[in-house]
């Protein structure tokens, strides 16, 4: 199944780009989305005049917060996003601790970490039969994987003589390497060792005594290490040479770079070379798109590799976009120049030329441009770390109709950067363009999908739109159409969209494609029951391991539909719209 599906993402951009240059929706907390100005006809001064000032999504404040009772730390509760209270009611202690370990991390999903991060931070008492000291241990270190090093410092200054627990050093460990806090982490390691001398934490220790001058020791360390045959690969030893006083270190990889090699880098002044940056391991990308001391090129990589993994605050990647330095040629030729740049460093120069446009035209064509760039190089990631790093210059852009050509382009990459608030100020503006101009009309007809999964029904259907998505299609295109039609069938079931009738009745009949098991289907019966149950916390946890460490983008079709279904049991619906429409761009067109 997952073979069948195709991004629709370069679809959309190629049809927006084909088009000549030239009423709001909000969600609430409950599970249906809050109506505030309806769709009755585009007027271009309203919709103007509601932009001009566009809001921005309600952040999730995090702040210390006493825990009421043993075991239940926290930074978020009911009034600042957190899960309720009592979330862990009815959990299974053995499902709890089984799964948490197989929280996905680098899912590329900003609504599945959201909602993970929520979960993880949340005030709330232990699941019965769970060790307080064990979970909050089993949550540090998840935290640590989705690479929340200040949400991880917080959980612990609030934790008591929780934060001092064995389960808890283990997973502090790490994220102190990834700080640079080599004073503080050393200790720690020490304690590891004498616990679990495992060949990790003997690399460690070797480290460790050198920071602190022990060197007879570190030298006898190395030699059992190479006693006992461990591969310490290509940078651990030149590393260990520079911590020694030796100069002139060039590492010509740090591919396998690692909490631990960082933290040897960065204390012996060696550069860290640009593919540090090619892992997909979240908090490695973290750490180095937030060091200041990293070289700007591998700061820029790491920062859109971490945001397309919506792991990092996009406002660091367009940060270090204006980082970069060009000439004034390079600005008066950024397309010509970016094609040739490539790369991130391509995109960090088309960022710039658009905050550069003195007129909104010309903004809106270098936005295009850098949206374009993004979706052609890089795919998909690279096209949602684009449009994360420019949603708040988006939501500035007032929808008029001289940019009635942009609005394809506005309401893709807003709903991409998970805000289809601000979409939905645009979308008026193209159904009115749809009227008159065939490329919009198959714009809206792509489109028309993705705005019915984020706002239900106050996207209006007659009861025909899906049947005019379906025949949209022609015939060669058969297998594409089956296997997306699939996904917005999965996603609107869950949803229960009435919507989604026509397309059942396409799907029910005709050619059919194979359909996979679930090979997590025991997970999804017991997150179906654990949701008609209410047992929130282990529904989400479930929710998020039966989605998968590949996100929304590789999850099964009928477990897409199913996680869905439950979160709004659950009274999750935002989160579970939001995860749709995710779905939407990664398997559906």
């Amino acid at each position: 199944m997952i073979a069948l599906r195709i991004s629709c993402l370069v679809v959309v951009l190629i049809l927006a780009a084909a088009s000549p240059a030239g009423g709001v929706l909000a969600q609430s907390d409950s599970n249906e989305p809050l109506f505030i100005i309806p769709f009755d006809g585009f007027d271009g001064a309203n919709a103007a005049e509601g932009a001009s000032e566009p809001a921005e999504p309600p952040d999730v404040e995090v702040e210390d917060l006493s825990p009421p009772v043993i075991g239940a730390v926290g930074l978020l509760d009911s009034a600042n996003g957190g899960l309720p209270a009592d979330m862990w009611r009815g959990a299974d202690a053995r499902i709890v601790t089984g799964l948490l370990p197989k929280l996905p991390a680098a899912t590329g999903s900003a609504a599945m970490n959201g909602l993970a991060r929520r979960l993880l931070l949340s005030v709330a008492q232990p699941p019965q039969g769970v060790d307080p000291a064990e979970f909050l241990g089993l949550r540090i270190e998840r935290l640590v994987a989705l690479g929340q090093g200040a949400e991880v410092e917080s959980l612990l200054r609030g934790a008591g003589e929780l934060a001092n627990a064995p389960q808890v050093r283990d997973a502090r460990v790490d994220q102190l390497l990834l700080n640079g806090d080599v004073q503080s982490a050393c200790p720690l390691v020490r304690e590891l060792v004498r616990d679990d001398p495992s060949a990790h934490w003997q690399k460690a220790l070797v480290f460790c005594q050198r920071v602190d001058g022990e060197l007879t020791q570190a030298d006898l360390g190395l030699s059992l290490l190479a006693d006992q045959g461990v591969e310490v690969g290509p940078a651990y030893p030149e590393l260990d040479r520079a911590l020694q006083g030796a100069s002139g270190i060039v590492l010509p990889s740090m591919a396998d770079a690692d909490p631990l090699l960082l933290a040897m880098a960065m204390t012996a002044g060696v550069a860290i070379p640009v593919d540090a940056a090619d892992t997909d391991d979240p908090a490695v990308l973290v750490a180095l798109a937030r060091n200041p001391a990293v070289d700007l090129d591998t700061r820029l990589v790491a920062a859109e590799k971490a945001v397309a993994q919506a792991v990092l605050d996009a406002k660091v990647l367009a940060v270090t976009y204006d980082e970069v330095t060009f000439d004034a040629d390079d600005r008066a030729n950024a397309l010509t120049r970016a094609q040739q740049l490539g790369g991130a460093k391509g995109r960090a120069l088309l960022f710039q030329a658009a905050q550069a446009q003195p007129s909104l035209t010309g903004r809106g064509e270098a936005y295009r441009a850098l949206l374009l760039n993004a979706a052609k190089e890089g795919g998909v990631a690279a096209y949602a770390a684009a449009a994360r790093a420019i949603r708040v210059e988006l939501t500035a852009l007032r929808p008029t109709p001289e940019l009635a050509w942009f609005a394809p382009d506005a309401v893709t990459a807003l709903l991409v950067a998970g805000d289809p608030e601000a979409a939905a100020r645009w979308w008026p503006l193209l159904e009115e363009r749809a009227r008159v101009d065939q490329t919009a009309e198959a714009q809206v007809r792509t489109l028309w999908p993705m705005m019915r999964l984020a706002f239900g029904e106050q996207i209006v259907d007659d009861g025909s739109r899906m049947e005019v998505w379906w025949n949209q299609f022609d015939p060669e295109q058969e297998s594409e159409r089956r296997a997306q039609g699939a996904v917005y069938a999965a996603l609107m079931t869950g949803l229960s969209d009435a919507a989604v009738d026509p397309l059942l009745a396409h799907l029910v009949v005709g050619p059919q494609q194979p359909v996979d098991a679930a090979p997590q289907s025991v997970l999804v019966d017991t997150m179906l029951r654990s949701a008609a149950e209410q047992r929130v916390g282990q529904t989400v946890l479930l929710a998020l391991v039966v989605l998968g460490q590949g996100g929304t983008a590789q999850a099964d079709t009928l477990a897409l539909g199913a996680a869905v279904s439950a979160l709004r049991q659950i009274g999750l619906g935002q989160d579970a719209r939001l995860i749709a429409l995710e779905a939407a761009f990664a398997g559906g067109g």
